[in-house]
């Protein structure tokens, strides 16, 4: 199982990525494939977005069955205007309050 997001700048540049099912916390490592406009990250150990902003072109995101509780973390997403389909079903999160 993949715990690590790492040495993506060796593979060419990727629209598509698929690590669902891992044990994956942290989505740093994502930054040298800015291309990819499909994105699943779904059944990890997610609990933050950090690294995230760089994916300017993502326009899919799976993000279910991670650890996500602070709806904050959604807020990063905020700067990815091609952004059109987002799954965060079987999170933690709690409260709604802070999306605006």
């Amino acid at each position: 199982m993949i715990t690590t997001i790492e040495n993506l700048q060796y593979l060419p540049p990727l629209e598509t990525l698929n690590l669902s099912n891992n044990r994956i916390q942290s989505l740093e490592g994502l930054s040298s494939q800015n291309s990819i406009r499909e994105l699943d990250v779904s059944h990890n150990l997610i609990e933050t977005l950090q690294g995230i902003e760089q994916l300017k072109s993502l326009r899919t995101l799976n993000l279910a069955y991670n650890q996500i509780t602070d709806i904050k973390e959604i807020q990063r997403l905020k700067v990815h205007k091609e952004l059109r389909e987002l799954h965060i079903e079987g999170n933690r999160i709690t409260e709604l309050r802070y999306i605006n």
